[in-house]
């Protein structure tokens, strides 16, 4: 995939940080499919650095499978940082704190996508910065998993199914780096991962199974 004014940097493993005109991208070996890291280079050089030890699974093998998702598509998410610039402020947000993920087509916002679709995510720094408090929230992996489903066209119309898919990847990324795990989400339930780990489903063998939101499903295809 040709790109304007951007740098492709095969995210397999990436080689060097390259930076221009504020942009860097990240071109998966082989694939279409991009990642495009916009913003000042304290922030993307957090993002680079975040994506890669997910990709090498040192954030779990649930984050790992994330990027994987990521990965193999044919789609391109683009990565920005909130500014001052009320342009990235999400819609209902007044302070320019709130980090989302807006599809890039013209179907209404929550609506479900059953082909892959190009995704933007507006995401604060200090939500990638890990000298941050606000970074041990797992936000930059919940709104991937967001990015992922529009890209994968997996993206559902109902939001308690959309919540429980993002949280599931948050929960496992904070579980990897020891921090505290959310069990609910805007009223939502969301203990899907805990019940999965306590299952002992979080392993390698269900790499391609994550999200695990029906247990029982997963569990009867483990039986004899």
């Amino acid at each position: 995939m040709r790109v304007k004014n951007r740098v492709g940097l095969k995210t397999s493993r990436i080689l060097n940080a390259i930076f221009l005109f504020g942009v860097v991208s990240l071109m998966a070996k082989g694939l279409e499919a991009v990642l495009i890291v916009e913003g000042e280079l304290p922030f993307q050089s957090h993002v680079i650095n975040e994506i890669q030890l997910m990709r090498d699974g040192k954030r779990g093998v649930v984050s790992q499978s994330l990027i994987h998702k990521l990965d193999s598509c044919t789609s391109t998410t683009t990565i920005r940082s909130i500014t001052g610039d009320e342009e990235t402020w999400h819609p209902n947000d007044r302070k320019g704190t709130r980090s989302f993920v807006v599809p890039v087509d013209n179907k209404i916002r929550g609506s479900q996508r059953t082909v892959p679709t190009n995704a933007i995510v507006y995401i604060h720094p200090h939500r990638v910065d890990p000298g941050l408090s606000l970074f041990r929230l797992g936000t930059f992996a919940y709104e991937l998993s967001f990015a992922a489903d529009l890209n994968r066209g997996e993206f559902s119309g109902n939001n308690t199914v959309r919540e429980k898919r993002a949280t599931f990847f948050r929960n496992a990324w904070c579980d990897a780096n020891g921090y505290n795990l959310i069990e609910l989400s805007g009223r939502i339930q969301t203990k899907e991962f805990q019940k999965a780990k306590a299952a002992k489903l979080i392993t390698v063998d269900y790499f391609d199974s994550f999200p695990i939101l029906d247990l029982d499903t997963i569990l009867n295809q483990k039986k004899p």
